[in-house]
């Protein structure tokens, strides 16, 4: 009777139910685990990052972060060179007679980049003033035209700039690191970068010879003809159909130095019939410009009476006024 009272031990005991693991709730652990790494990485890679690297001052941002991307930057085009290229937006640029600079705004006096047209490509030596030193000449490609990558040692501060200079449409440019200061500030290292950057914008483009050309015109013998920009603050001297033109006497010329203006050529105009009389005569003696119904013009380089190496100089200077190409532009007016 005692063993019908006591609890049979080899009967098991109904187990718990332990609900089954859907599908759904393995992909979500899943994804937790694999957010985890990515959170853990993304952490690891920023402090590795922030940490591994020294910190920049904000007044010493690298360049490429001081400004803007170079589409962004101004472009400044120059027909009468033949060039143009782009410069910082936050730069300014400087025109005067022929030389043009850039430079960050926040600088009053110094330019960082500049171009200029010069009278030959320097050597080996001495440079164009006394503080100057050529130390390198190297023969490079700029643009696909030959050119000399030449450097420039600035005695004083005894640093080196390093210039393009190239021959393009008959005349010499110096195309780079700026060497007209003598400061520091152009040679900092930090405008390298943007250096590159500028000469990297840099193309030549057509030139425009006739920019900035005056015309002459004469309303009583009905002729135009046009001058070149060389010819600042020239004046015409007219007398019975003979036309001289002049410009402010040269600072090499001392022969006739009690005259403030010297000729460089002359128009003549006659009649017609004149024209005609003195062919029957002989020869022209100078040479035929242009004729119309009414009037013959021929020309003449004006003659003086100057010492030999004046008159070299002259004949150069003569080049650079462009006279035969101002006498191709006459032409009379309908």
């Amino acid at each position: 009777m005692d063993n019908q009272n006591q609890p049979n031990i080899s009967e098991q005991q109904p187990q718990p139910e332990i609900p089954q693991k859907t599908q759904l709730s393995m992909w979500v652990s899943v994804l937790i685990v694999v957010l985890s790494v990515i959170i853990v990485g993304g952490v690891s890679f920023s402090a590795f990052r922030y940490f591994g690297q020294e910190p920049v001052e904000p007044n010493e941002l690298p360049a490429s972060q001081e400004l803007d991307s170079v589409f962004d930057w101004q472009t400044y085009k120059n027909e009468e060179y033949g060039f143009e290229l782009k410069y910082p937006t936050n730069w300014r640029k400087i025109e005067n007679d022929g030389f043009i600079g850039f430079g960050p705004q926040t600088v009053a006096s110094d330019l960082i980049f500049t171009i200029y047209k010069d009278k030959s490509i320097p050597e080996v030596g001495v440079g164009s003033n006394r503080n100057q030193e050529i130390t390198k000449v190297k023969g490079i490609q700029f643009k696909g035209l030959p050119a000399k990558n030449i450097s420039i040692k600035n005695i004083s501060l005894n640093k080196v700039s390093n210039r393009i200079f190239i021959n393009y449409n008959d005349f010499i440019l110096s195309i780079g690191q700026s060497t007209v200061n003598n400061t520091d500030y152009p040679f900092d290292h930090k405008y390298n970068n943007i250096i590159d950057e500028i000469l990297s914008t840099f193309k030549f483009i057509e030139v425009d010879k006739t920019l900035n050309w005056q015309t002459y015109k004469n309303e009583e013998y009905g002729f135009e003809i046009t001058l070149t920009n060389a010819w600042k603050g020239y004046k015409v001297v007219e007398k019975d159909g003979f036309f001289s033109f002049l410009i402010p006497i040269p600072s090499f010329i001392t022969t006739n130095n009690n005259n403030e203006w010297l000729s460089i050529f002359n128009l003549i105009g006659i009649s017609k019939s004149e024209w005609e009389r003195r062919q029957n005569e002989g020869p022209p003696t100078l040479p035929l410009v242009a004729e119309n119904d009414s009037y013959v013009f021929s020309y003449g380089i004006a003659l003086h009476d100057l010492l030999p190496k004046e008159m070299d100089l002259l004949e150069k200077e003569i080049d650079l006024l462009g006279v035969d190409q101002i006498i191709s532009t006459f032409k009379f007016k309908n």
